[in-house]
């Protein structure tokens, strides 16, 4: 799915959050779950189905409790238990939101005893609840395998390196959360503004990831002229004034000739924020691009002849930052 297709999924979602059915399963974000989750995910740990399985009945979590009986998961796969479960707990009635889609796999499990693994995120998410909790889930785990990825990078580096590795990646960090926290500001409360949040977490980090990986594990940095630096400079300039104006423009509806005075001093204070938040990020860029530049001066090992390295990691950095900006809806 491109990333335009992506955007339009979550402006739909965001059109329809009013009417999405309430979610019926506990919080499986409250600290007191975060065990069972991250048991049977592998956030932080092995996957470990037997102590999420118990971890879920503990709490009585219902819906991983019928789905991983479904499954076997930590428990003998029993589809005709799990059925029953779903009548004992009034889950069977529901139609239209997780629990008619968890009856619904019953069912498929009942009649055919190979079929596929059910997949909560992927079978049985349906409200915004639900949904956010899967978009929170996928950003865990896929900081968890970055974090592998840089350590391995780490590793080939002297102590000197890595020393600076640790303060280019602590950058790093702090630019993809502001970045993340600009998208946030454009989408209203009650929505998929977490979900944004998230998607745009990972993509800097997948844009961030692949860019190391392909300059200090393949030694591939791609030469940049002066003349494409300019070019992406400027290019980089307009993507960060276009995306303050399209914010500023999406918030105009509240600063029209018969808006209220209470109206105008909300359109001033949202503009006036993001503008500060979009500022934060790219300030919190620019200390990226820097050290990365530097970074690659003294640890690049790639072919170098008539290179500039530290203006082709910044040209590098460049194309990402445009792209990233321009990963909006606004």
């Amino acid at each position: 799915m491109t990333l335009d297709m992506r955007w339009c999924v979550l402006i739909l979602l965001s059109s329809f959050a009013a009417w999405a059915s309430p979610a019926t399963a506990e919080d499986l974000r409250e600290d007191s779950v975060q065990p069972c989750v991250e048991a049977y995910y592998g956030i932080g740990r092995p996957v470990d189905y037997g102590k999420a399985f118990k971890c879920f009945q503990g709490h009585d979590v219902r819906q991983f409790i019928v789905l991983m009986t479904l499954n076997g998961e930590g428990t003998p796969k029993d589809p005709k238990l799990a059925e029953q479960d779903l009548e004992t707990w009034g889950l069977d009635a529901s139609a239209g939101n997780e629990a008619g889609n968890l009856k619904s796999q019953v069912q498929e499990h009942m009649r055919d005893a190979d079929a596929p693994r059910v997949e909560f995120c992927h079978d049985i998410a349906y409200s915004m609840y639900s949904l956010g909790f899967c978009s929170w889930i996928r950003e865990r785990l896929q900081k968890q395998e970055f974090d592998k990825a840089m350590g391995a990078i780490r590793s080939t580096f002297t102590p000197a390196q890595q020393q600076k590795w640790d303060a280019l990646l602590r950058a790093e960090e702090r630019y993809e959360k502001l970045d993340a926290n600009r998208l946030l500001k454009q989408f209203q409360e009650g929505t998929v503004r977490g979900v944004a949040y998230d998607m745009q977490l990972m993509y800097v980090r997948d844009n961030f990831r692949a860019l190391m990986t392909d300059v200090f594990v393949k030694g591939q940095l791609s030469p940049a002229t002066a003349d494409e630096q300019k070019q992406l400079a400027s290019g980089m300039q307009a993507a960060y004034q276009d995306d303050v104006k399209g914010y500023s423009d999406g918030e105009d509806f509240l600063d029209q000739p018969d808006s209220s005075a209470i109206e105008k001093q909300d359109y001033a204070r949202n503009v006036g924020q993001y503008r500060q938040d979009a500022e934060a990020s790219q300030q919190a860029w620019e200390t990226l691009r820097d050290l990365c530049a530097a970074f690659a001066t003294d640890a690049y090992q790639g072919a170098q002849k008539g290179m500039d390295v530290s203006a082709s990691m910044a040209a590098s950095l460049m194309r990402l930052r445009i792209r990233e900006i321009r990963n909006s809806p606004g």
